[in-house]
């Protein structure tokens, strides 16, 4: 499968890695002190400002989600945070404006010595979109 970075202009793939890496400090920031990742979402808007909602977020029923869908011209990406702890990874589900959507995939282990979070490479996959679709198909 093609990466997807060879689909996209470059500010839409700053513009998602930003994001990206933002998700990934607030999963280091959760699991270090609860030793999970509670589900939640972050957005950046098309000021550049990063909002966190920690919500159930699997489901996307929190405010900021519904703020996204409402009112999409006012962001330009959003990240969905899950732990998936049977399987030892967390999965950011990426959406941006411009339609790209993927998954990001970070494996992870609790270092027995330290007790720090230590994570394999994440990777990525395409996704589909359901947040900027749902609003075209509105308009």
């Amino acid at each position: 499968m093609a990466n997807w970075r060879e689909h996209v202009a470059s500010t839409t793939e700053t513009e998602i890695d930003q994001l990206v890496r933002a998700a990934v400090e607030q999963i280091q920031e959760s699991l270090a002190v609860n030793g999970s990742v509670r589900p939640c979402m972050i957005a950046l808007s098309v000021d550049g400002d990063t909002e966190l909602c920690e919500d159930d977020a699997t489901r996307r029923s929190n405010v900021l989600a519904t703020r996204v869908q409402m009112q999409p011209s006012q962001f330009r990406t959003v990240a969905f945070l899950v732990d998936e702890r049977d399987r030892h990874e967390v999965q950011i589900g990426v959406e941006h404006a411009d339609g790209v959507a993927i998954t990001v995939i970070g494996p992870y282990g609790i270092d027995q010595r330290t007790g720090r979070v230590v994570f394999q490479p994440f990777h990525s996959e395409m996704a589909e979109s359901t947040l900027w679709k749902a609003h075209a198909l509105a308009v």
